[in-house]
């Protein structure tokens, strides 16, 4: 893995890519080293998809990308999972000492958005990550006056101050694999301060900066593709309201450290139906909750998550 000594960066921006297409990947990319306006490593990390990744590895080939600041580099993970490809970023390829910027792989962010999210998160010591508001999307209203009032650190765009990066990979601090809500799961581990026992939950620790924003390709209700993506999302968010019971059973009520959630989105599951099961029992009334739970079960081959991610652009005969 490269060392920091190796990247000479003041910035990294980690960009989360497995279901999109070259095109909408290279747009966020092309908006990506818009905003950019320190010397920044770019790291593009396709999950699960390798022949997504080697389709964008010709296309920079064919295309390098040159721009005064930022550096690009190209991985393919084989487990097919935000969330492990996040622990993956955080623990192995993050270059120390950076402000970590997260983006949604069909996220374009706007010009000024990485410098107004590092104006947030160095405004105070007691910031820990700071986000901005979604400016498109048919729920944007809401969810930007939810955002502003409750300090969401919404998944497609966020950052983290280089100092609670050190601290998540001291502690061990890892996301659970397949988990759905990965900005919900990291949003209360920074509120708590990772350790709920010790800490009351501090809304201060996100800062919500109103110029930060970003645009995602519009959706169409006849396409198939979005209506077959929209089917898709309203299962995970079923699963996702099952993992903020669980989330808030480990953390507000057991007050157990935000480093011992389980390896796994179903253990964390399982773990709150076991020990709260009259509760569970009432919240699984829903059909749509308990098919959920089901397709959680389905998966259980988690093997892949021991592979390294592989650097694929640019080609280096060195070890990395």
């Amino acid at each position: 893995m490269p060392s920091a000594s190796d990247i000479g960066s003041e910035w990294s921006v980690a960009v989360f890519a497995a279901r999109e297409s070259p095109q909408v990947i290279l747009a966020t990319l092309d908006a990506v080293i818009n905003a950019t306006c320190k010397r920044t490593t770019v790291d593009l990390l396709i999950n699960g998809n390798s022949p997504l990744a080697n389709k964008i590895a010709e296309t920079l080939s064919r295309h390098p990308i040159t721009s005064d600041f930022a550096k690009v580099r190209l991985w393919h993970i084989q487990l097919g999972d935000k969330a492990h490809a996040w622990n993956q970023f955080i623990h192995h390829l993050w270059p120390q000492g950076t402000t970590a910027f997260f983006v949604d792989g069909y996220v374009q962010p706007a010009e000024k958005s990485f410098a107004f999210l590092a104006d947030g998160v160095n405004s105070s010591e007691q910031v820990f990550g700071s986000a901005g508001l979604p400016s498109s999307g048919r729920t944007a209203p809401q969810l930007r006056q939810q955002i502003q009032i409750e300090h969401s650190l919404h998944g497609n765009l966020f950052s983290l101050k280089p100092s609670v990066i050190l601290r998540i990979k001291k502690i061990g601090f890892r996301l659970p694999l397949g988990i759905y809500r990965t900005d919900a799961v990291l949003e209360a581990a920074l509120k708590f301060s990772f350790d709920p026992e010790h800490n009351d939950w501090n809304i201060d620790r996100v800062f919500i900066h109103p110029q930060v924003t970003w645009a995602t390709p519009a959706k169409h209700w006849w396409r198939y593709s979005d209506i077959k993506a929209h089917l898709k999302r309203m299962l995970r968010q079923s699963q996702g309201k099952l993992e903020i019971h669980a989330v808030r059973y480990h953390l507000a009520i057991k007050k157990r450290g935000a480093a011992s959630l389980p390896r796994t989105a179903l253990e964390l599951v399982l773990t709150w139906i076991d020990e709260c099961p009259d509760q569970a029992r009432e919240v699984l009334r829903s059909f749509m909750l308990r098919r959920a739970l089901s397709q959680m079960r389905a998966r259980h081959d988690w093997s892949s998550a021991n592979i390294p991610p592989v650097l694929i652009w640019p080609v280096s005969n060195k070890s990395e």
